[in-house]
């Protein structure tokens, strides 16, 4: 939970404790007098720039936390806070209306919002542009007379820039690029790899000097100057061969001699440019400090640089290599100049009403500012709800989603994370020396004295259990006297009773700013927004289609697994998705944009209770099925009289006692975002763990005689539940968990005994020792020496899964567990997997290697063969192997394990027969240690690849039984190894005795005597009289 505090003292002096910020419109004003501080505080339960007065006192301090600062002690100088005028953000703005496009200007830059003091300005295009260009696409003109803006920066930027201007004047904006034309480049293309072409001070050096300056000239012709400019976004990523998007490599050493020979002089040369500031770097700060060093050390480049960027992608990196380039740089400032969440392969665009998100935000700015840096920009104004447009795709979060469909925009927690630093920060503030009297990994820090006299500390407190709330006591060096106390909440304290899951989805509270901002003149959007957005929307959704869209949501959450169709399952619909509402449209006949329909069950599913025609029975299914917080008084009463269900702190239904059509496991579920990756190390939800216990607990209800649990059973399983997030793991994993994990540990699952009984009988499994008194007591089963059951007498004759961890609970499971209540205990897993990780005996080796010389020779006429062992060896192979020599190592151990064992087949203490065997059916290529052993038993033939092709020993053949024929078999792709006598002992010669080829079929006469002259191996199968064959 963020706080800002503002503190007066004498001459006014505010403390500003910004105690983690989110919501606001227009910040509640400070309005304190000498003594007072004003506390801030925004949370993850709903606080948004909550407003708290405290007084300056001199009683003894009773606070966990105890933060001094010293504002004798100095750090850097604060120039501001910003963000970026990207393509992406001004088409987006384009797209709402124009009053609420300058509420969103307005938001960002007036004293009264965010009060930002930069804004970063793209050259050209980027990956957030609509598509690729440049100023000058006109090859070979070095002058630049064919250099010109574009409708992006006419209609997109220059607009939206001015507007900005208008709340801030003293706007300082950055420019900077991320690619050179196409021209100039050695791949000769904008986007992707790939370096200016020649070097420093030739002509495409020199052109692309004057590319900037005409930049600044022709902005200068619609009244904008700029403050700096960036030598070069991201300079590195023109290295990536992978890379994608707009970008021009520039080493620290190229950017050195470009900044010295060309760029700088041209700037200075020039009446738009000499008093622009120029940054270097403008990329992670792990290049950093050696790049700095490298250009600001040169006494020709250096004159012409001021200050160095630093992206925020690496901030696991900040202290070490922000602190190192400050030390020996200490005259040139460090500025952030990009930052965002979101996107990247591995995770979602936009994240609607992310905590997490806006901690990492308040992190990653305190970080920078606890090590040197300056300011801070945010990648994008305003983004759309794919998180774009960009012409890559590369999407991306912002503080700022906008919906032009309905006229409207969301802000983000980060939009509020931004402004606990950029609203009370100001413009020339200087970071002060604190300190806190523990170290609490939850919680953290800065302070501020502003040029106005006044104190800002900001404050997060990461923590989300009630042991981690503090009370805060800050004291003040300059005045030791008296001190003040706040208190610093945990993450989900409700300092507002604004019930909000997301809080971001909800509608408009009551008792603090809204998120959403709607413009309430306009019933269309912008006639000259993107295509996409043109559609006349009526605002008003009529109480027929608004029912529709509950009762459709409801039908989807229903499940369609043979023997459960009809019950209720959670987490079935995935209402962010467009296919979902794609198909409800399909369903119903109606023409809306997908992104309306999304944007209206968001906002009403809060008020669920006031859908007209869902009766009390649909509502409350909905309620389970869709983790909807109930946030009507009556409405929790009703359910929680009529329906017997349980709620948690945030009035999620976790279960009930009277639903028995509510299932407990998922069924039909779509994947989420935090499911595994498909191997049996990763963790299983719980959704895998509760379908696979409903599985067999179905087969169980089905049959009176033993069930199987064996690999033909979860084959099966994974087609009956045919969703994602099960498709995601193989049978094997399935049965492999069942196998060491469910079963052994079902005596302490939260099921009820009777299940627990069935189950055990059912599948014919052993009680556990401990659990057989219990089992007997409460049930009346009959178990036997070997603690199987012999009888269940009182089995009933329909059990249904039901999570009972308590006596009195209720049928479900709290939806706010991520992982499953079901899985065994860590302490269980653990055992299992120290199982795994124990040491490897010889007799566990050995019995490994017999068990893959017996497999390989189960053909239909015993002759050897390769078998599927791959490198890895494949979990079918190893799950048969652990049920046939009875191991309790798990599939995947076995695995990783004969990675290792495949190179030291010589090691395992088998005869040389039998490796020469093991070679040829894992296909293990012979090295040279291998290769002077077995040629001394035998004749090899070897692959390119130095596999065992043929292999004939006096007493034993391996080989392929048909193949090409020996005339047409080409020597030179193979290799022949044996010793001198080994032919003679294979054939049983003494002595100098030559073959009897009279004995030898007429037609292999030849093929012998040619072999004799190559001294090359055929085929010879000594089962009978020698005799050749096919190869």
């Amino acid at each position: 939970m963020p706080m800002t505090v503002h503190r007066n003292h004498s001459k006014m002096v505010q403390y500003v404790f910004a105690v983690w910020i989110t919501v606001m419109k227009l910040i509640p004003a400070l309005d304190i007098t000498m003594g007072q501080a004003a506390v801030y505080t925004s949370s993850h339960a709903g606080a948004r720039m909550h407003r708290d007065v405290i007084y300056a006192t001199d009683a003894e301090p009773f606070g966990t936390l105890h933060l001094t600062i010293d504002s004798s002690k100095k750090y850097q100088t604060i120039q501001g806070f910003g963000s970026t005028f990207s393509g992406a953000s001004g088409a987006n703005l384009r797209s709402l209306p124009d009053k609420l496009a300058d509420t969103v200007i307005r938001q960002y830059f007036s004293e009264s919002g965010l009060n930002l003091q930069f804004g970063r300005v793209p050259i050209a295009s980027t990956d957030f542009s609509g598509r690729v260009y440049s100023y000058n696409d006109v090859s070979d003109d070095y002058m630049m007379q064919n250099f010109n803006l574009t409708k992006e920066d006419f209609q997109w930027k220059i607009p939206y820039i001015q507007a900005a201007k208008k709340y801030n004047q003293n706007l300082k904006l950055f420019g900077a690029p991320w690619s050179a034309p196409g021209w100039m480049k050695t791949t000769k293309a904008m986007s992707g790899p790939g370096a200016l072409s020649g070097k420093a001070g030739d002509n495409y050096h020199k052109a692309y000097a004057t590319y900037f300056v005409r930049f600044l000239e022709e902005y200068a012709k619609s009244g904008i100057s700029f403050w700096a400019l960036s030598t070069q976004n991201q300079p590195t990523l023109g290295s990536d061969k992978k890379n994608k998007i707009q970008s021009t490599l520039f080493t620290a050493e190229t950017q050195r001699d470009f900044i010295k020979s060309d760029l700088g002089p041209a700037l200075m040369k020039s009446n738009v440019g000499k008093d622009v500031k120029l940054l270097i770097l403008d990329d992670n700060r792990g290049n950093l400090p050696k790049w700095a060093d490298t250009v600001l050390n040169d006494r020709d480049a250096a004159p012409f640089v001021s200050g160095i960027g630093v992206h925020s992608y690496q901030d696991s990196e900040t202290d070490k290599h922000l602190d190192e380039t400050h030390k020996n740089h200490p005259n040139f400032f460090i500025l952030g100049t990009e930052a965002s969440e979101g996107g990247g392969a591995k995770d979602v665009s936009v994240d609607y009403g992310s905590w997490d998100r806006a901690e990492d935000t308040v992190s990653d700015i305190l970080d920078d500012l606890n090590n040197w840096v300056v300011g801070w920009t945010e990648r994008n104004l305003i983004l759309d709800a794919q998180g774009g447009p960009s012409w890559v795709s590369d999407f991306a979060d912002a503080p700022i989603i906008a919906f032009p469909a309905l006229a409207q925009f969301y802000k983000q927690p980060m939009f509020y994370a931004i402004a606990h630093f950029s609203h009370f920060i100001k413009p020339g503030a200087v970071r002060i020396d604190h300190s806190l009297n523990v170290i609490e990994l939850e919680v953290e820090s800065s302070a501020f004295l502003n040029p106005d006299g006044s104190k800002v500390i900001v404050m997060v407190n990461k923590g989300s259990l009630v042991a981690t709330e503090h009370t805060v006591v800050v004291q003040d060096t300059a005045d030791n006297r008296n001190h003040y106390q706040f208190k610093l909440p945990h993450r989900n304290n409700f300092l507002m009773d604004t019930p909000l899951k997301p809080f971001a989805l909800l509608g408009k509270p009551t008792n603090h700013i809204d998120d959403v901002e709607i413009d309430e003149e306009s019933e269309e959007v912008d006639s000259e927004a993107p295509e996409s957005s043109q559609k006349r929307v009526r605002r008003q959704f009529s109480a027929s289609e608004r029912l529709h869209v509950f009762q459709y949501i409801l039908s989807e959450c229903k499940s369609r697994v043979p023997g459960r169709e009809g019950r209720i399952a959670k987490f079935k619909v995935q209402t962010n998705s467009s296919k979902v509402w794609e198909k409800f449209k399909q369903l119903y006949g109606y023409e809306r944009d997908v992104a309306v329909y999304r944007l209206h069950y968001n906002f009403n599913s809060p008020r669920l209770h006031t859908v007209i025609g869902l009766s009390p029975d649909e509502r409350v299914d909905l309620y389970y099925a869709m983790d909807i917080p109930v946030t009507c008084e009556k409405e929790r009463t009703m359910i929680i009289e009529k329906y017997g269900c349980t709620l948690n702190s945030d009035n999620i239904v976790t279960g009930s006692t009277k639903c028995e059509h509510w299932d407990l496991v998922h069924s039909d579920s779509e994947d989420d975002k935090d499911g595994d990756e498909g191997r049996e190390t990763t963790r299983y939800v719980e959704y895998q763990d509760g379908v696979m216990w409903q599985f067999l607990l179905d087969r169980a209800m089905s049959t009176t005689d033993i069930i199987s649990y064996g690999l033909p059973v979860w084959k099966e399983f994974r087609e009956i539940y045919n969703s994602p997030i099960i498709r995601k793991k193989s049978y094997v994993c399935y049965a492999d968990r069942c196998r060491r994990i469910l079963l052994p540990n079902l005596h302490i699952m939260p099921f009820d005994i009777e299940t627990k009984a069935a189950l055990y009988q059912s599948l014919d499994y052993p009680v556990p020792p401990e659990f057989k008194e219990i089992l007997i007591t409460e049930t009346g089963v009959e178990i036997l020496s070997n603690n199987f059951i012999a009888e269940y007498p009182a089995r009933p004759a329909h059990l249904v899964l039901q999570s009972r961890p308590f006596d009195d609970s209720p049928i479900g499971i709290t939806s706010t567990t991520k992982f499953s209540t079901l899985r065994a205990p860590e302490e269980h897993r653990s055992r299992l997997w120290i199982v795994d990780q124990k040491g490897w005996s010889d007799k566990e080796n050995q019995s490994i290697w017999e068990y893959i010389l017996k497999k390989a020779t189960e053909t239909k006429n015993g002759v050897m063969r390769p078998i599927e062992v791959p490198k890895y060896g494949s979990a079918r192979f190893w799950w048969k192997f652990t049920e046939a020599v009875k191991t309790n190592r798990s599939c995947h151990a076995l695995a990783q394990h004969f990675k290792l064992l495949r190179t030291q087949i010589l090691s395992s203490g088998l005869d040389l027969e039998s490796n020469i065997n093991l070679y040829y059916i894992i296909t293990q290529p012979v090295d040279r240690i291998a290769l002077e052993r077995f040629k001394s038993i035998s004749i090899l033939v070897l692959d390119a690849q130095r596999l065992i092709r043929y292999a004939v020993g006096k007493t034993f053949l391996i080989g392929p039984l048909a193949g090409e024929s020996f005339e047409n078999f080409n020597t030179d792709n193979y290799s022949f190894h044996y010793d001198p006598t080994v032919l003679k002992n294979i054939l049983g010669l003494e002595g100098d005795e030559k073959p009897d080829y009279s004995k030898v079929p007429q037609q292999l006469q030849t093929y012998m005597l040619e072999f004799e002259r190559k001294q090359h191996f055929a085929y010879l199968n000594l089962s009978n009289s020698l005799k050749f064959s096919n190869l």
